[in-house]
């Protein structure tokens, strides 16, 4: 099935290192599991083979976001950011590209 076939390659742990590389290793922030981008990079290996086989085996759950306040000023309501965590940006990264890509050959 080529449908299948597409989301394994789209979350093969190649393509997930050439998302982490291109994309993600120049963001910053950390989210709730406190894991910053130089920590994931020395385990990028172990971080994106998680994301590779809970990803096929459809057992991928997203963590919560961490949420931070920016001040916009006296008399005015705080900006909230919400921070996924490395880990969630590859996947989200990935899934993203793989939706487009269905988009594109249905459409």
């Amino acid at each position: 099935m080529k449908l299948k076939t597409d989301f394994e390659n789209s979350f093969s742990v190649e393509n997930l290192t050439k998302i982490f590389d291109e994309h993600i290793s120049l963001s910053g922030g950390s989210g709730v599991d406190n894991l910053s981008i130089k920590a994931f990079e020395l385990q990028k290996t172990e971080q994106l083979t998680i994301i590779h086989n809970k990803m096929i085996k459809g057992t991928y759950a997203f963590s919560k976001y961490k949420q931070k306040l920016i001040s916009k000023g006296a008399g005015k309501a705080p900006r909230e950011i919400s921070i996924p965590t490395t880990r969630d940006r590859v996947a989200l990264r990935a899934l993203s590209d793989f939706l487009n890509k269905i988009q594109r050959v249905y459409n």
